[in-house]
């Protein structure tokens, strides 16, 4: 595709070049021919007035004729192109000519070959004067090969330069593909050297490297996603069948086969949980940016996410408490109650016997906070940063005691994510944790702040 490109350049480069080559070459050829016949006819009419001047009638109707010796020796050259006259009377008899040997028409029928020139003279008479452009012609004919040969010459070098100024033109392209064919072919680190890129595909260098960037996180996360949540679901079905090879192993007791088929309804449970978390987390990924957004009264969602959550807190005796004020945020709220009950789902089953979360609402501007600060276990300072990544764990053995995924924080965040928010952490171990949840705000009629069951 590079090659016909730069094929195609070079012949309309070199189509464009031949036309004007063309046409300066027949401007000159034209023009060159134009003044040697100007200076033809300006000659040929100073001697034409000369024999004009030297021809007197007398009577009978005949005519005298003196000629100056300028005009002699114009016409009466020894030796190269020899100019003619030819005087005809009144009556187109024929008076007198300076080479009898020639046959010259009436005027305006110069034979082809010469060039003509006839004025009127006293009493009557016609006075043509000629000579032969044979001589003209041919310097004309070889002006025209040189202006051809110049031309080709001009056009092969054009040629040649124009296909080395595509080549370079195009290299920058041909690199481009290149990475491009790179990375399709699996190395996911190639990249376009912006650096050796002409300026005006510098931009387009760099925003393919963004892409490629971008491409490679992603690849990266479907991959690293795909591990993860093969590991995750390893580990129930590898429950799964130990537990039915063990109770089809041989005959078993009533209660040892109600004990197996309970490890494997929890085993079910879990593999269960974590297929629609991961549904979860794909319906929020590909959600289209155009889909209908509602008014969602945050403050209201809170305190039913906490009424909601109030009988798990008080099984485990931690205390919920909301204060703050009311604001409006433009989302989905399903999508919100799944993520503000993710995140203080987590603040419960993470806590101490005896402890709390404090929940408050402040809007500030334009943008509203949502913190949730408890008195749990806390969360090492290497692992604050990762709280929030797929299948990611502080204390595995507690989250398989609680039962927990590793992505109900993923989940929250995505969402807030997609809604223009974010979320961060704050923790120190044995104290507690602080999430502080921002989102953008609306302000709408209070008639509009409805939101669905």
């Amino acid at each position: 595709m590079r090659e016909s490109l730069r094929v195609r350049l070079v012949l309309w480069y070199a189509l464009v070049l031949a036309l004007v080559v063309a046409l300066y070459g027949g401007a000159v050829v034209y023009q060159s021919w134009r003044t040697m016949i100007a200076a033809v006819d300006a000659e040929l009419a100073v001697h034409a007035r000369e024999v004009s001047q030297a021809l007197t009638p007398v009577e009978d109707g005949r005519f005298d004729l003196e000629l100056p010796s300028e005009a002699a020796a114009y016409f009466f050259r020894p030796e190269g192109v020899r100019p003619y006259y030819v005087i005809w009377s009144r009556t187109g008899e024929l008076v007198d000519r300076s080479d009898p040997e020639l046959h010259v028409g009436l005027p305006g029928n110069a034979a082809e070959g010469r060039r003509e020139l006839s004025v009127q003279a006293a009493g009557g008479a016609t006075v043509l004067v000629g000579r032969d452009i044979t001589d003209l012609e041919g310097e004309q004919w070889a002006l025209l090969w040189d202006v051809v040969l110049a031309g080709v010459a001009t056009l092969a070098v054009a040629i040649f330069g124009g296909w080395f100024v595509a080549g370079r033109a195009l290299a920058p392209i041909k690199r481009i593909s290149k990475t491009a064919r790179a990375m399709s072919a699996g190395d996911l680190n190639a990249r376009i050297a912006v650096e050796s890129t002409e300026s005006e595909l510098e931009q387009v260098a760099s925003t393919l490297n963004e892409a490629f960037d971008r491409l490679r996180l992603a690849v990266e996360q479907e991959r690293r996603f795909m591990a993860d949540a093969s590991h995750e679901l390893r580990t129930p079905i590898s429950v799964l069948r130990a537990e039915t090879e063990w109770a089809l192993d041989r005959e078993r007791s009533p209660q040892q086969y109600k004990d197996a088929l309970a490890v494997c309804r929890r085993a079910a449970h879990r593999m269960q949980d974590i297929a629609e978390r991961l549904l979860t987390l794909v319906r929020v990924e590909t959600a289209s940016d155009a889909q209908e957004l509602t008014p969602v009264p945050m403050r209201s969602l809170v305190d039913d996410v906490v009424t909601w959550l109030a009988p798990m807190a008080q099984e485990r005796g931690v205390r919920l408490s909301v204060t703050g004020d009311p604001f409006i945020v433009s989302g989905d709220a399903e999508q919100l109650r799944e993520a503000l009950n993710n995140v203080i789902t987590n603040a419960i089953l993470y806590n101490k016997p005896g402890g709390s979360v404090a929940i408050s609402t402040r809007q500030t501007g334009n943008v509203a906070r949502i913190e949730i600060v408890d008195t749990g276990i806390g969360i090492p300072p290497e692992a604050v940063s990762r709280v929030f990544e797929r299948f990611f764990r502080v204390d595995k053995a507690r989250s398989r005691e609680v039962g927990g995924s590793g992505l109900g924080l993923s989940i929250a965040r995505t969402i807030f994510v997609a809604h223009g928010g974010d979320i961060t952490c704050t923790s120190e171990p044995g104290v507690g944790s602080a999430f502080v949840i921002s989102l953008p705000t609306v302000t709408l009629p209070d008639s509009r702040l409805t939101i669905a069951n």
